[in-house]
């Protein structure tokens, strides 16, 4: 009986003293609600953005894909402001969340378990700018876009000495993470943290097929707007876009442009659903 009681669905490579405390925090009610709330708001931000690159697919002029865009048509539709406000705290959630993962979760000190607290900080990094942003849309004072803050930093960085290779770097980072994304797509390994004894096989093979969508639409986006940052770093060209809507209105511009736009939108919003299967059957914290 003692044995059961001190089992631990989270492996970590530390001692078993150690780890209880981070292991019961991280385990507790509270944190695994804070995390499916979190992927849930993650939900939501994709398919706006899916929504919004579709428009800019079919040649539409107003439509911002970026995150602020989404955020300003969340804030449009009936009943904006209160679904806003839902996502604005799904979002701190899901911030908070990557942060517990990267703290409390991966105790272990290979490189493995490293790269995981590096990619949930700046997850952390990436969603807490999202849920700044979304005040910034519930007090009326929209941030630059994403695609002028881009620019921004490009200009700044390539201005310093090696900036150029800094960007360049940025730019290969980003497509690196596109390839991941497709990695655990055509791996998938993403079924690793999801509860299937919870779902039927016809919903089993749904969220499967909807993940590896999913995130082989991430890899799209991910690799277009790294490839972007990288010529911008090759051709010192502080204006080259670097955003993702302005990298897909870029794209929109080429003969095949629009079709890989569509692509990219179906496999965003498909990652939207997936963040809201998440949110329901992803064995959290893990």
């Amino acid at each position: 009986m003692t044995a059961m009681t001190t089992t631990s669905p989270i492996h970590t490579g530390t001692p078993q003293h150690a780890a209880d405390p981070a292991r019961r925090f991280a385990g507790s009610q509270w944190a695994v609600r804070l995390g499916r709330i979190g992927l849930a708001a993650r939900g939501v931000l994709y398919l706006t953005v899916a929504v919004l690159a579709f428009r800019i697919a079919m040649g539409e002029a107003g439509a911002t894909a970026d995150k602020q865009g989404a955020l300003i048509t969340l804030a449009q539709q009936p009943f904006g402001r209160w679904i806003l406000v839902l996502t604005a705290i799904g979002l701190v959630a899901y911030s908070a969340w990557c942060l517990l993962k990267a703290f409390l979760v991966h105790e272990d000190s290979d490189a493995k378990a490293w790269g995981k607290r590096v990619g949930c900080v700046a997850r952390a990094a990436i969603y807490g700018s999202a849920f700044v942003a979304a005040v910034s849309v519930l007090q009326a004072k929209p941030q630059t876009s994403t695609n002028q803050k881009g620019q921004g930093w490009s200009a700044t960085v390539l201005g310093w000495p090696g900036g150029r290779y800094l960007v360049g770097l940025a730019g290969l980072a980003l497509i690196g993470a596109g390839v991941w994304n497709g990695y655990r797509a055509l791996s998938r390994k993403f079924e690793e943290h999801l509860e299937r004894s919870e779902m039927s096989e016809r919903t089993w093979r749904t969220v499967v097929a909807v993940g590896v969508g999913g995130l082989l639409g991430r890899m799209v986006a991910f690799i277009a707007v790294g490839w972007f940052i990288v010529k911008a770093a090759i051709d010192f060209r502080p204006s080259e876009p670097v955003g993702l809507d302005q990298s897909l209105r870029t794209l929109q511009g080429m003969s095949y442009g629009p079709w890989i736009i569509v692509l990219a939108a179906i496999g965003l919003g498909l990652f939207g659903i997936y963040s809201f299967a998440e949110a329901r059957w992803r064995d959290l914290p893990n």
